[in-house]
Order: structure tokens, then sequence, then C-alpha cells
């Protein structure tokens, strides 16, 4: 199994400025918490995670001042890993925040993103439409500019009265979209069916050195200029009291078929790809590799298993396949991996079996 440059692609445009949401959000739900912090002007900081309810809904239980001003500064998903906040130097929390992260893995399966503005809005119900509503940002304004973080908390109850709060995102990772088909003229023979994928990030090519886990501060200024909040590039460093990273499973389905999940042929575009995107931090110096570890079986034609549990182990290079050494955050990468046969084995009692069929 391996990689082909001429199937590599880089998307041009940042994920951020496309949707100003991260992947997955809207669709489908995949962070389930997100943290948030309360603060205000004079130091008070209250944190709490909003969680997506059954209601679909965003929703957080909080004892907050009301009516008062609060900054909100946010991020997901809850467990990246261990995130502190101050005001910026010299500055009050009505001005911006420094959010430090800490213990967070050199690769992820989900979208590392901090809020880079929040606004309160009003609830108003659509005149002859009952249940249905429209909502009025508090500046009046049908979207949030970034850095601003400034939101009103209403008093009393009743569903005038109900929070509702409005957040912009922007992306600390890179994703890496991985997207599997089988070489054409093997498809004509086999059948192969990914059951699992795992990634491993090392700081040299022979994956001898596994990379520790990472922390980084993002400053944010408040800010109505409509420009990024976020004070110059994000820089990661090694968390050395953190440990080593952790294996990262992006897909497992010990149970996956031949009859709905065999990988697509080269020759036929209209077929679904697997395709799952990962998300993974730029290096601030220097060149980090992964591994990729793929687990597959094989079938013939008729469908009868001929290979179960084969592994394959690929090192993705990204200077080689993306001509730059590091991934940089909030870009997707698409890298297509077309699977063809690298050895010779003895038939099975099925391959002679389909060898006959074709002879007759």
């Amino acid at each position: 199994m391996g990689y082909t440059n001429e199937y590599v692609e880089v998307d041009a445009v940042t994920r951020a400025t496309v949707s100003w949401q991260p992947s997955g959000y809207k669709e489908e739900h995949v962070y389930l918490a997100y943290g948030m912090f309360f603060t205000k002007s004079d130091g008070t900081v209250k944190k709490n995670k909003f969680h997506y309810g059954a209601d679909n809904q965003w929703r957080m239980i909080e004892e907050v001042e009301r009516p008062t001003d609060y900054y909100l500064y946010g991020y997901m998903p809850y467990d990246a890993g261990e995130v502190t906040i101050a005001p910026p130097d010299g500055k009050t929390y009505a001005d911006g925040a420094k959010m430090t992260f800490s213990g967070l893995n050199a690769a992820m399966t989900k979208d590392l993103c901090i809020v880079t503005a929040a606004k309160d809005a009003t609830r108003n119900e659509k005149p002859g439409e009952p249940g249905k509503y429209t909502y009025t940002l508090g500046d009046g304004l049908d979207w949030v500019p970034p850095g601003d973080f400034k939101c009103r908390i209403k008093a009393g109850d009743g569903d005038a009265n109900k929070n509702n709060l409005f957040f912009l995102f922007d992306h600390l990772y890179a994703a890496l979209r991985l997207r599997f088909r089988i070489d054409e003229t093997y498809n004509q023979l086999r059948d192969i069916v990914i059951k699992r994928l795992e990634l491993e990030s090392y700081k040299d090519e022979a994956c001898e050195q596994l990379m520790p886990k990472l922390k980084t501060t993002i400053t944010l200024l408040a800010n109505n200029t409509g420009a990024s909040p976020i004070v110059r590039d994000v820089v990661f460093q090694e968390d050395l009291s953190a440990g080593k990273m952790e294996k990262i499973l992006i897909y497992d389905k010990p149970d996956a078929t031949v009859a709905d999940d065999k990988l697509p042929s080269l020759d036929n575009e209209n077929k679904p790809e697997y395709k799952d995107d990962l998300g993974y931090v730029p290096k601030s110096g220097g060149e980090n590799f992964y591994k990729l570890t793929t687990s597959y079986d094989i079938y013939d034609k008729k469908g009868n298993l001929i290979r179960k549990n084969q592994t394959a182990v690929n090192v993705l290079n990204p200077k080689v396949l993306f001509a730059q050494p590091q991934l940089q955050r909030g870009y997707m990468y698409t890298l297509r991996i077309t699977i063809a046969p690298t050895f010779l084995y003895m038939m099975s009692d099925d391959d002679l079996e389909f060898k006959m069929d074709i002879g007759e």
C-alpha cells in the first residue's frame, strides 16, 4: 500500500474564511461540549461548558449576575487539553484575553477552535408564524465582527429574556483529509475493505522519536475592524511535562464488510470515497512526520475473504507531499491514497476457483 503524488490536492482556501465554524459543528454536532470563560473587566472569571442537547440547542446552566456585561472567551472541544486564561499584559478582559492550552495531542480527530467573537441576541417570534423565530444581535448587526467579545446578560424570566448567544470560531489546527481508493487493475480481481486507521506524529522520518504533547498561548484582542483578533500566528511548543502524544484512531469499523464498505475503484469517480478529516498542529520549527497504519481485509469478486486483518504502514512527509514542512492552521489538505498490490503471494483455494471461472 502506498501513496502517489499525482493524487495529492491542496485546498487553497482557509476553512475559517469559508465557514467560521469548526468541522462537524453544524451538521454532525460531533463536539458535545465546549468551554466558555465568562469574564468581566474587573477581573472576574467564571468557567463552564456548553452541551449540545436532545432539543438541538446548545445550553449551559450557570449562575451569573443579571443584567450585566460579560466578555466571553471560549474554545472547543472541551476535552482538548488544560486551558487557562488571563487578561492581555497590562489590560483587562474588556480588551481581550490570553488563552493557554497545555497537554494538547500532536494529532487529533477533533477540530480545535477558539472563539474569535461573541454576541448576545434577542429572540423575536416571526409575525404570523408561531414557534418560528429570528434573532437580532445586541448592536443591530446581523453578523458578529471578529474581536467583539462583549455580551449583555439579560435579567428576568420568560421567553423574551432568554439569553441567546452567538459565536464565531477560528481554527488552531490544520485538517488532513484522507481519501482511499483501489487501483483500477487490482480492482478487477479483488475488493479491499478498510477497517481501521491510526495516526501517530513523529519528530523524525524513521518514526523513532514520538512527538510529545504540545502547548500554546493565543493572545486575543478586542476590536471591531473585522480582522482576526489573534495576535500574530499561533506557535506551538513541546509540553514535555505532559508526556508523549497518544495514538489517534481516526477510523474504526471492525465489522466492515465487502457488501457495504469496499473501496471505490480509481476509474469510478462517482462512487463514494472514504473521507476522514484529521486536524493537527503546524510545528513552530523543523519538520514533523506522520505514520499512518491501515488495517484491511481482502476479498475476491465472489465475496470470499482471501486475507484478513492485513496491515500497511505509510510514513507521511508533509514537506514532500505538500511542498511545505508544516501544515498551516485553518487549511484543509487532501491526500489521495491509491492502494495497489506490491507483492505476490501463494494463491488460496478461492483464488484457484476464481481463476478456473475466468478460464471458462
